[in-house]
C-alpha cells in the first residue's frame, strides 16, 4: 500500500497522458516496492548484523537493477 500511495502522488503528472497510463505505472512501480519488502522480510531474519546489512543492500540493488530493465 505504501508504494501505491507514494507513487500515486509522485507521478500524478503522467495523468496528462491518461489515467489508465497513470494507474498501470503506479501499479508497476508499487510492485517493485513490494518485492523489496518481501526480500527484506527474508533477509531481516538473519542473526548476523553484517549479513543483514549486506544482503539488504543486495536486495535494494537487485530491485533497482530490475527496475532499470
Amino acid at each position: 500500500m505504501f508504494g501505491v500511495g507514494f507513487f500515486g502522488l509522485l507521478i500524478v503528472w503522467i495523468s496528462l497522458v491518461g489515467w489508465v497510463a497513470w494507474a498501470v505505472l503506479v501499479a508497476l512501480q508499487a510492485l517493485y516496492i513490494g518485492a523489496f519488502g518481501a526480500c527484506w522480510a527474508m533477509v531481516s531474519r538473519r542473526r548476523s548484523v553484517t549479513a543483514r546489512v549486506l544482503l539488504g543492500a543486495a536486495c535494494w540493488v537487485g530491485i533497482e537493477y530490475l527496475r532499470s530493465r
